[in-house]
């Protein structure tokens, strides 16, 4: 009886020993190193001329955040930074809910794959279906979709 009781206790600090390890290396991992829910592991490099694009489309939020009036708010998705996983390409299917914000802002949607919100560009709303082809690359903020049903920042 006392032999049972040992092995149970001994199992069950070990697998509490588990838990809080495993715990404790989820909570250290860098925000950007957590994967985004909807995405299986196929990716591909981002082309030079796509990171040409992206490069000025980013750029040209950052233009449009600086001339703004000081007393607008400016969303987190204008604040996109490029990084060192910028460089890799995610092709997902996937249905693209829009959120509306009660501001003045222009740009007052929101838009969402899943859970996760996304910046799309302000002029690719018309091409949003019920079952959209995005291609989309990771950003300091918030993903930034870069291809959506064929249409691309290259054009």
């Amino acid at each position: 009886m006392s032999t049972i009781l040992i092995v149970l206790v001994i199992v069950l600090v070990c697998s509490g020993l588990e838990g809080i390890g495993f715990w404790y290396t989820m909570q250290r991992r860098p925000p950007l190193a957590k994967p985004l829910p909807f995405i299986s592991p196929p990716c591909r490099k981002l082309t030079d001329d796509e990171r040409h694009a992206v490069e000025k489309y980013v750029a040209s939020l950052g233009r449009r955040s600086r001339f703004a009036a000081p007393c607008e708010k400016r969303s987190l998705s204008d604040n996109l930074t490029l990084t060192a996983q910028s460089s890799n390409v995610y092709p997902v299917t996937r249905a693209i809910t829009r959120y509306g914000l009660s501001t003045d802002d222009p740009y007052k949607w929101r838009y969402y794959l899943d859970e996760v919100e996304v910046h799309l560009p302000p002029h690719w709303e018309q091409y949003i279906t019920d079952e959209n082809y995005v291609e989309l690359i990771r950003t300091q903020t918030i993903p930034l979709v870069i291809s959506l049903n064929g249409h691309s920042l290259i054009n």
